[in-house]
């Protein structure tokens, strides 16, 4: 599936703004999905699917990735971290919505 999915660099300004307070500022532009059958379509749990493919893009660009529905409304994004807990493998954060829509942030260490 990771070769179907493509991405387009935005800047993180252009992002819908229950957004950008997760993406540190330090990144002005970010790697977007644009597969629009994908965001019109989407379900809760294509957002769980998408978490290791954007991990794979952010390892790639080292640069956070979005997938995002097409109403802007149900969205997981992943960010590299730098963090003690993980020395120098690294990190993620993912936050992505709920059920409700509420947002809910992950965190956890890089791997292979």
């Amino acid at each position: 599936m990771n070769a179907q999915i493509k991405y387009k660099w935005i800047p993180t300004k252009k992002l819908p703004k229950t957004i950008i307070p997760y993406v540190p500022s330090a990144y002005t532009k970010i790697r977007m999905v644009t597969n629009d059958i994908l965001r019109k379509h989407l379900f809760q749990g294509t957002l769980d699917e998408m978490k290791p493919i954007l991990e794979d893009e952010t390892k790639k660009t080292n640069a956070p990735a979005i997938f995002m529905s097409a109403d802007n409304k149900k969205f997981v994004i992943v960010i590299p971290k730098k963090s003690e807990e993980c020395m120098e493998m690294g990190s993620f954060e993912i936050v992505s919505t709920s059920l409700t829509d509420q947002p809910i942030v992950e965190k956890y260490c890089t791997h292979d």
